[in-house]
């Protein structure tokens, strides 16, 4: 009597659970790498933003001790900037005319997978005695951006 040629049942079985096991392990990869990606290209796009905000900070000609600027991203990260006094005014030779130097201080908070995520940059200008300014930074910011 010959035996027939193929699988049984239980062989059919026992494959198709290390198929799926061996699949559920590489979707789970594969989205972690996914989920991964979207973590750098979102700290990226805040990089980027810190680096325009503080370049147009540049440009602005009169900052003052106090000024404060905020909003948030598309994706929900919300930003902040505050001057706030780093080194009180000193005399700046034979005029007499007192500079100071001020902190910018730019804050981003967004939420994490797990808990709120904070990052914080500070940078530094002399700020020499002008003329007060009479718009808000936001303003002053917003007028650059519009160029």
């Amino acid at each position: 009597m010959k035996r027939a040629r193929g699988f049984t049942l239980i062989e059919v079985l026992v494959a198709m659970t290390i198929m799926a096991m061996a699949f559920s392990v590489l979707f789970a990869i594969s989205s972690r790498a996914l989920d991964g990606m979207r973590r750098a290209r979102d700290m990226d796009r805040r990089v980027e933003f810190a680096r325009m905000r503080l370049a147009e900070l540049r440009l602005i000609d009169s900052i003052a001790v106090g000024d404060r600027a905020g909003g948030s991203l598309d994706d929900g990260t919300r930003w902040q900037i505050d001057v706030v006094p780093f080194i009180q005014p000193i005399p700046d030779g034979p005029r007499q005319n007192p500079s100071s130097m001020v902190r910018i201080q730019l804050s981003l908070e967004w939420q994490g997978r797990n808990q709120p995520q904070k990052w914080e940059i500070d940078s530094y200008r002399l700020v020499r005695p002008s003329v007060t300014p009479t718009l808000p930074l936001e303003e002053r910011l917003r007028a650059i951006t519009n160029r």
